[in-house]
């Protein structure tokens, strides 16, 4: 919940969505409740990391975690990979593992970093990333 619209997981026919609730806005053509990412065709792992798509053109898979930063950048935790969703309405991959199926991200402000536990080990562990525009 950031800036007043409350973000979700859902499922669907399309396969992980990631909804949006606005608040304080009128109702638009998609109504209260938009899809911003997910529900396309397009694996995201293909793609290759730090290459931003189109968010409602890709197949999210199943995510386990999600986190916000204040400026409306969600953060996604879906199988082997980390992604953020832009503002844009733009996704990127911005860590993949090999070795790891992620389990919970926290997004930590202060150090542009990202915390987050696996299926591989009991230890919290952190990547960093540039800051983004």
């Amino acid at each position: 919940f950031r800036s007043g619209n409350l973000y979700f997981m859902t499922t669907s026919k399309d396969g992980t969505l990631l909804r949006r609730i606005l608040a304080g806005e009128p109702l638009s053509e998609q109504g209260l409740v938009q899809t911003v990412a997910g529900g396309g065709k397009a694996s995201i792992p293909a793609i290759g990391v730090g290459r931003p798509v189109l968010a409602t053109n890709v197949s999210l898979g199943d995510v386990s975690s999600l986190d916000i930063d204040t400026q409306g950048q969600v953060y996604l935790a879906s199988g082997s990979n980390i992604f953020r969703f832009n503002r844009d309405g733009s996704i990127l991959t911005m860590y993949q593992s090999k070795k790891r199926t992620f389990k919970s991200i926290a997004f930590d402000e202060q150090d542009q970093a990202i915390y987050f536990t696996d299926d591989s080990s009991p230890y919290i562990r952190k990547v960093f990333f540039p800051r983004s525009s």
